[in-house]
């Protein structure tokens, strides 16, 4: 039966073309993954970059200041974090030896232990905290 509705029969040669066409163009929209969005992985990581910096304390102001983030070395962002994190930790230096009494006090602010000082335990070698990673 089908060979009675469907053979030597063909379409229109501009049907056939239009058809073509659409099949094209859909193909192009809905099959095709070529093309991208244009996210590049430097776009990425300068997003990253920027967020970790305004979640650390910087502004977004003098974050965008700072151009291309993602052509800055990773210890240079890094080195920028601790720098804002020893701030916010009000630190104006590096390590310093203080009492034990002071010593527990800092660590509750988030400095880090180091060491003792003296063998009776009395002062400890205190340094800022990095930022946490």
């Amino acid at each position: 039966m089908e060979h009675v509705y469907t053979l030597h029969k063909s379409l229109p040669q501009e049907t056939v073309e239009a058809m073509r066409a659409q099949y094209a163009d859909a193909s192009q929209r809905y099959l095709e993954t070529g093309g991208g969005t244009g996210v590049t992985k430097d776009t990425v990581l300068s997003i990253i970059r920027t967020e970790l910096l305004v979640r650390s304390g910087y502004a977004k102001e003098d974050v965008a200041k700072m151009g291309d983030l993602s052509a800055l070395p990773e210890e240079e962002v890094e080195q920028m974090i601790d720098a804002k994190w020893q701030e916010k930790l009000g630190v104006s230096g590096g390590s310093k030896v203080v009492s034990r009494e002071e010593a527990k006090a800092l660590m509750e602010k988030g400095w880090d232990f180091v060491n003792w000082w003296d063998e009776s335990k009395t002062e400890a070698i205190m340094r800022p905290a990095r930022a946490p990673r």
